[in-house]
């Protein structure tokens, strides 16, 4: 009768043990490959008030690829309001994934794939990472200008403007 009692003891605490060396669990399961960046033609970003944008540049693909590999898996379903963005990443063979982001306020930003159970939490800085991604203003990183300077020795810095955009009011 001893003897059956260890065992069963024994047999209990393996299986505790062996429970709790799995614990790394959410941390394993975001090494999926969330987007095949090679395939990646371009992504169109829309934000709640509807307004749109695509980012086709190799660089900002690759910051986006770059955050959402680091995400953190938790296997919880979200129920909560509709999405601050959608990130549609379509690949050269015509196919798309969408990515839905919760990331407005002080909370931390969450997002989710379209067709996968689940849903990722964005480390450190990658929140502010992507909505500097989504609030790029294309134009003002183009503005480029002139220095000019006056009779009096004073330089002034005149803009360029594109053609097309008329003068600026």
């Amino acid at each position: 009768m001893r003897k059956i009692k260890f065992i069963i003891f024994v047999t209990v605490i393996s299986t505790l043990l062996a429970g709790c060396a799995d614990s790394d669990y959410e941390d394993t399961k975001n090494v999926q490959t969330m987007i095949e960046l090679n395939a990646v033609q371009s992504i169109a970003v829309q934000n709640d008030s509807g307004a749109s944008m695509d980012i086709t540049d190799r660089k900002s693909i690759e910051r986006f690829d770059e955050v959402i590999h680091h995400a953190v898996y938790d296997i919880g379903q979200l129920d909560i309001a509709s999405p601050d963005y959608v990130a549609s990443v379509k690949a050269e063979n015509g196919g798309a994934v969408t990515f839905s982001f919760w990331m407005e306020g002080e909370n931390d930003a969450l997002f989710i794939k379209s067709g996968q159970n689940g849903h990722y939490k964005l480390r450190g800085t990658a929140k502010a990472t992507l909505l500097d991604l989504f609030q790029s203003d294309e134009p003002l990183n183009r503005l480029a200008f002139i220095a000019e300077r006056k009779a009096d020795g004073e330089l002034v810095a005149k803009p360029i403007i594109p053609a097309g955009l008329g003068a600026l009011s």
